[in-house]
């Protein structure tokens, strides 16, 4: 069965940018333009990219545990590893939630746009954007 989405699930706040003082402008689905779907779909992206990357030096240090290799992470803090497990799901839930964006995007496009790219398509159909099919 193909997923539902339910209109209240438009309504979830996303990240378009941040403002001066460093804090998250947000804006519900529902109510962003073309282009600010498009800022959001870019900064949650660059923020799941950016997390994932904090994390890569730790995927390692899992690997050698999984393997029973404990001595080799013996030297490490309990402190660093739990840094090292917030890290990881702080950049598993960013993942999540651009994945959760991009669905939702895509789920609000028509079928007959489906070869077209999508800044394109998001200018022409979406139903906060200016621009109308």
């Amino acid at each position: 069965m193909a997923d539902v989405i339910r209109p209240d699930t438009l309504n979830e706040n996303f990240t378009l940018h941040l403002n001066a003082e460093g804090k998250p402008v947000q804006r519900p689905l529902r109510a962003m333009t073309a282009n600010e779907v498009l800022l959001a779909l870019k900064w949650h992206t660059a923020d799941a990219e950016r997390l994932q990357a904090k994390v890569e030096p730790w995927t390692k240090v899992g690997e050698l545990i999984a393997a029973g290799r404990m001595d080799e992470v013996q030297d490490l803090s309990p402190a660093e590893l739990e840094a090292a497990g917030e890290s990881c799901k702080a950049a598993a839930a960013a993942s999540l939630r651009a994945s959760r964006l991009m669905a939702r995007v895509m789920a609000q496009c028509p079928k007959r746009y489906a070869d077209t790219p999508l800044q394109s398509g998001l200018r022409r159909w979406w139903s906060g954007g200016r621009h109308k099919a």
